[in-house]
């Protein structure tokens, strides 16, 4: 009997020696499965966090080219079009015509400029006419004045609308004196450009403004006023200023 006692006490201190090593092999086991499974769920994180990280870099580059895309084309309409219309504009408002009773219209145009034209290189024609419309276009800067358009060899500006002015009357005559006194100038600063002389037309009265077009605006001006000042400018005498 006292064998078997101790062969049952070596009996279970194996048995308990077993479990405990099969307890711990199991924990060690288990918690190597639990680390790989947290290093594979951290891997996976961090390369969505990464992805994400990565797409929201590339959607603020797109949201800063965007800014700068709509910065310039709104920059482009305050260019083209007088700062009221081109604001309206920028707001998706196309602005109403309006009526305006008293505005002031110059119209200039270069004497003989279409036999000129017909001898000149296509590349001659444009820079000259860059280079007088510029000088032109940097003059009425100065002055509360609008750019209408060009045709050709003409060049078409008012004053008193769209931002209504008391003195539009004034400041067209002193910008178009100005014109022609660019235009003497020019001789000396622009030897290498033909020598052009300008007919300035000018009269005061009653005008519309608006928009027309839909896909492509155009900022115009219509009525009496307008048909009159073509009739003055080609009146008129070269080097002078032709007032109605």
């Amino acid at each position: 009997m006292g064998n078997i006692s101790k062969n049952i006490l070596i009996f279970s201190l194996v048995i308990a020696g077993l479990l405990t090593i099969g307890v711990w092999v199991y924990g060690m086991v288990r918690s190597y499965l639990q680390n790989k499974q947290k290093r594979k769920l951290s891997a996976l994180v961090n390369k969505k966090t990464a992805k994400i990280s990565q797409q929201r870099k590339e959607l603020e580059l797109k949201a800063k080219r965007l800014l700068a895309e709509q910065k310039r084309s709104e920059n482009l309409l305050k260019l083209i079009f007088p700062g009221k219309i081109a604001e309206q504009l920028i707001e998706g408002v196309k602005p109403t015509p309006q009526s305006y009773p008293s505005a002031s219209v110059m119209y200039a145009d270069f004497k003989s400029f279409s036999k000129l034209a017909n001898q000149l290189d296509p590349g001659k024609l444009l820079q000259t006419l860059d280079y007088y419309f510029t000088g032109f276009d940097n003059i009425l800067t100065s002055y509360k004045i609008e750019k209408i358009k060009t045709i050709g060899d003409c060049y078409m500006c008012v004053g008193g609308l769209p931002e209504k002015s008391p003195y539009h009357a004034a400041e067209i005559v002193l910008a178009g004196l100005k014109f022609q006194e660019f235009m003497a100038n020019s001789k000396n600063t622009r030897p290498d450009l033909p020598v052009l002389q300008l007919r300035i037309g000018i009269d005061s009265g009653e005008c519309v403004a608006g928009i027309i077009g839909s896909r492509t605006f155009a900022f115009d001006i219509w009525g009496k006023t307008v048909n009159f000042v073509h009739e003055i400018e080609s009146s008129g005498a070269v080097g002078k200023v032709n007032i109605s």
